[in-house]
């Protein structure tokens, strides 16, 4: 079990001021030099002097103070002293009938100490107390968890009247599922052992609705150091752990949208868009940031290709807009090169099926592999031309050559027939 020391510090100790002695009348007959001095009087000034000189008392006050020491028995008081009310200083003054022999008749004997530490610390303690009390919820318990008191802070946020809860449980604030945990005997296990117990819990008001404190339960030991009670301050924190709780899910519902759009695009699925309307209003403006950055990044892509759909199925293609800035007017610019290029392509093939071998096929760089391979199938076409026409030609001489033979071998027939005609009449003369 903890010691003193370990529960609080060690209070201010009183400082013994001595002993002075003074008459039945309460004039002083013997004054101690502490006494003097903490009061602001010197030895000598205060002898002879009535005992009220240096209290701070009223005149109702002085009286009753005399007529308790008119009697017997001692007395024990704690008594301002000093004439300023700013300067005051405190003394517990016992005061004790004592006669001895040497004197005529009894006096009292005034034993004092300087108690004014302690009281500054007990007076700020109480103060400390009393403003806890003024700005948090406060309600005490005893070690089997019942409810002795609840200031009018604790009743108002829990909305019950005091009648109502003293007396109960402290289960009846807490919700069913926390009350018959082993959690929950273990909490008030701890705060007989004397452990404090701090933090945020979750508590029911009177009607039923749930109610967020931020609360300390501490352990309240009596003078032999035993525990006897629990005393509970707590603050109201329910709009903020309602608020944390939404902008917790808020930030969650964005983190999983986020993830599904990023999950569409890695998957080519450039028409995806976020869900503004899904989000809290912490999220939605980023949502819709999101969505501005999409458009701004698809639009030009899908400019891109359907321009190459175009150009891979034959068709005229649409330019890409000349609009776009960075990067997307680099693959834009591109685009619409490739685009003129094939046009170029489709230009040259088209005069070379209509026989016009005359084009000049110019490549655009040292790597145009195309350009190149349509060169040289144009200067292939025209040396096939011209041996063509070569074969042309000399076909046209062997033709006539064939004919000139066929003349020759014609007329000599001619003639044969003829000679022939002259030896069938001969022959008929003879």
């Amino acid at each position: 079990m903890p010691t003193t020391s370990d529960r609080d510090p060690t209070p201010p100790q009183a400082i013994l001021l001595g002993t002075s002695k003074l008459r039945a009348d309460g004039v002083f007959v013997q004054v101690s030099e502490a006494l003097a001095q903490l009061s602001g009087w010197s030895v000598e000034g205060l002898t002879d002097r009535p005992l009220h000189t240096i209290l701070h008392l009223s005149a109702a006050e002085q009286d009753a103070l005399m007529w308790a020491l008119g009697k017997a028995t001692p007395v024990v008081r704690e008594l301002a002293v000093g004439s300023d009310r700013a300067s005051l200083s405190w003394i517990r003054a016992t005061f004790v009938r004592v006669r001895e022999p040497s004197d005529p008749e009894p006096l009292l004997w005034m034993i004092a100490e300087d108690i004014s530490a302690r009281r500054a610390q007990a007076r700020d303690h109480r103060d400390q107390i009393e403003a806890l009390h003024r700005t948090q919820a406060t309600v005490e318990l005893d070690l089997q968890g019942t409810i002795l008191r609840a200031n009018e802070r604790f009743l108002e946020l829990m909305g019950y009247t005091e009648a109502q809860v003293v007396g109960q449980p402290h289960r009846m604030l807490v919700p069913p599922e926390e009350a018959n945990s082993h959690s929950y005997r273990d909490f008030w296990r701890r705060l007989r052992e004397g452990q404090p117990q701090s933090g945020q819990f979750e508590r029911v008001g009177a009607r039923s609705t749930p109610i967020f404190l931020q609360a300390s339960y501490t352990p309240i030991r009596d003078i032999s150091g035993q525990v006897y009670k629990v005393v509970k301050y707590a603050s109201d924190i329910t709009q903020q752990t309602l608020q944390l709780r939404e902008s917790q899910e808020s930030a969650e519902r964005y983190s999983a949208e986020m993830a599904r759009v990023v999950d569409a695009l890695k998957r080519g699925e450039l028409s995806v868009r976020g869900d503004v309307e899904s989000q809290g209003r912490t999220h939605q403006a980023a949502i819709a940031q999101l969505n501005e950055g999409l458009e701004a990044i698809a639009a030009p892509i899908t400019e891109c290709l359907d321009s190459l759909r175009a150009m891979a199925e034959g068709r005229s293609p649409p330019l890409p807009s000349a609009d776009h800035e960075g990067d997307f007017k680099l693959l834009a610019d591109s685009v619409r090169t490739l685009s003129q290029s094939t046009s170029r392509v489709a230009q040259i093939a088209s005069q070379i099926a209509d026989g016009d071998l005359t084009i000049k096929v110019e490549r655009r760089s040292e790597e145009d592999v195309l350009m190149g391979a349509l060169g040289r199938m144009v200067a292939a076409l025209n040396a096939l031309l011209r041996q063509v026409q070569g074969s042309s030609h000399q076909l046209d001489q062997g033709s006539a050559q064939v004919q000139e033979a066929s003349q020759s071998l014609a007329n000599n027939a001619s003639r044969s027939a003829a000679s022939l005609e002259e030896i069938s009449a001969s022959m008929e003369e003879i």
